[in-house]
C-alpha cells in the first residue's frame, strides 16, 4: 500500500515539476510576444504618415474575440501562477494529495485553454506582421514614384 502512495507521491511531484517547466515556458513566450508587440507598435508610431489616396486605418484589424481571448491570455496567465504559489505555500500544510491531484488537473486545464489562446496570439500577431509589410511596401512604392516624378 505505501509503495502506490509513494508512487502516487512521486508522480504528483514530477507533474508538479512538469508544470513549472511549462509555466516558465509560457512566462518566456507571453514576454517574447509582449516584446514583440511592443516592438510593432513603436514602428507604427515612427512611421510617416502615408500620402495621397491612402486612408489612415486601424493597425489592429483583430474580430473581438480574438481581442477577448489575448486579454485572457494574460489573465489565465496570472491565476495560474497565483494558483501554483498557494498550491506550494499549502502543500507544507494539511492539503491531501487527492487536493494537490485536482489542483493539478485544473492547472492543466488552463494551461490546455492558455495554449489553445496562444495559437490565436501567434495568428494575430502573424497578422500584424504582414500588416506591417503591406506597409513598408506601400510607403517604399510611395518613395519610389515621389523619386521617379523628381528626376523627370
Amino acid at each position: 500500500m505505501s509503495e502506490i502512495i509513494d508512487d502516487v507521491l512521486a508522480g504528483l511531484a514530477s507533474t508538479r515539476q512538469t508544470m513549472r517547466n511549462q509555466a516558465d515556458k509560457i512566462g518566456e513566450i507571453m514576454e517574447k510576444s509582449n516584446s514583440t508587440l511592443l516592438h510593432i507598435e513603436a514602428q507604427a508610431s515612427t512611421m510617416p504618415t502615408l500620402k495621397g489616396s491612402v486612408q489612415p486605418e486601424n493597425l489592429y484589424h483583430l474580430s473581438p474575440e480574438c481581442e477577448l481571448s489575448l486579454t485572457r491570455i494574460l489573465e489565465q496567465f496570472q491565476q495560474l501562477m497565483q494558483q501554483s504559489v498557494k498550491c506550494e505555500d499549502n502543500n507544507a500544510g494539511a492539503q491531501t494529495a487527492l487536493d494537490c491531484c485536482l489542483a493539478t488537473r485544473q492547472r492543466v486545464e488552463n494551461l490546455r485553454s492558455s495554449a489553445r489562446k496562444l495559437v490565436a496570439l501567434h495568428d494575430a500577431i502573424a497578422q500584424l506582421k504582414l500588416h506591417v509589410q503591406e506597409q513598408h511596401e506601400l510607403l517604399n512604392n510611395d518613395e519610389k514614384e515621389d523619386s521617379h516624378c523628381e528626376s523627370t
